[in-house]
């Protein structure tokens, strides 16, 4: 079941972030989300400058080096401190993992 929920970012405090909840109309401080999954519209994604991405967007993209192909993202693991890319390799048909922020 998914309830839509509007939220507003006020802060954040350690790995947490703070934000009232708004739904249809009323505010509310007392849910807890907190090991939730939240969900957003693609439509309703911040607006990127030219040159910036959103991470799902390397889903299935090729990925060169030196305009050589090396294989297609597969996947994004995420561990809570970064992303990191699944490669299937083009050449043995393998998978490698790449740390995006390499």
């Amino acid at each position: 079941m998914y309830i839509k929920i509007n939220l507003e970012i006020t802060g954040s405090l350690k790995n947490r972030i703070i934000a009232d909840i708004y739904f249809e109309d009323e505010i509310y401080d007392d849910i807890i989300l907190q090991g939730k999954e939240l969900y957003i519209q693609k439509k309703d994604l911040k607006k990127l400058e030219d040159g910036e991405y959103y991470i799902l967007d390397l889903l299935e993209c090729n990925v060169y080096k030196e305009k050589e192909l090396i294989g297609k993202v597969t996947d994004i693991l995420n561990n809570n401190i970064t992303e990191t890319l699944e490669i299937d390799r083009k050449r043995d048909n393998r998978k490698k993992i790449i740390n995006s922020n390499n």
